[in-house]
């Protein structure tokens, strides 16, 4: 994109000669600002993210050690408060931050798409450039990872805690269906799951038919391509 824009900038007859090397300096200065502006945002958020996700799941993997030492002290209801605490917590997270997660997996679902894409179908023998898009492939590999990996984890201890709690009544057959009426009620329906914008939940099939997706089209997009570059070569012919 940055050649096309020097080629653009050399070729115009609506530019004079001497402003030329000024513009191609502002195109260059363009995309430097424009990744820079992307990284300095993308990158703290998914980290941020990130390290949410990792607290989450730590927190819930010690609770789930910490019911089987409670279980056997007949501490149910320390479990039960536990976990109505954990729970809140993660779904007032969850609300805070979906939306900024659904944006940082769009921009680097796009980002990874179109520097694969220019990479595989578009890029000639061009040093740097390559450089630069195999840079931006991993760069964007990284933001989109930063946010899926961590949160399908953190919903996969998030289930197995949900499991520990369903299955307490079992534990106390004394107090088997007060406690299994108290679980229904306060626990059967909580949904605790980061998302994306509450519409996806995060986890590791959604991993894998992300990159399916950006395959798909990415090759689907090449093909058209060649396609109609095949038809303009024609017609000049």
């Amino acid at each position: 994109m940055r050649d096309i824009g020097h080629d653009t900038m050399k070729k115009s007859p609506y530019i004079a000669q001497e402003f030329k090397e000024l513009g191609s300096f502002i195109v260059d200065a363009f995309y430097v600002v424009n990744v820079l502006v992307q990284l300095s945002i993308s990158i703290p958020l998914n980290g941020y993210y990130c390290f949410i996700c990792i607290c989450v799941r730590l927190i819930l993997r010690s609770f789930i050690s910490a019911v089987k030492i409670l279980k056997a002290r007949s501490d149910y209801l320390t479990v039960l408060e536990l976990y109505d605490e954990i729970s809140l917590v993660i779904i007032s997270t969850d609300d805070f931050l979906s939306y900024s997660a659904f944006i940082n997996v769009i921009n680097g679902m796009a980002g990874l798409f179109w520097s694969t894409f220019t990479l595989v179908f578009v890029l000639e023998d061009d040093y740097k450039s390559w450089v630069c898009l195999s840079a931006a492939v991993f760069l964007y590999s990284c933001l989109l990872l930063m946010v899926l990996i961590p949160a399908s984890t953190a919903n996969q201890a998030a289930e197995d805690a949900k499991d520990v709690v369903i299955s307490l009544p079992g534990w106390f057959p004394q107090h088997y269906k007060k406690l299994k009426i108290y679980v229904r009620k306060n626990f059967k329906q909580r949904k605790l799951n980061f998302t994306l914008w509450k519409i996806y939940t995060i986890n590791k099939s959604l991993l894998i038919s992300t990159l399916g997706t950006l395959v798909t089209y990415g090759f689907l997009v090449g093909t058209l391509g060649t396609i109609q570059n095949t038809q303009d070569v024609e017609i000049k012919t």
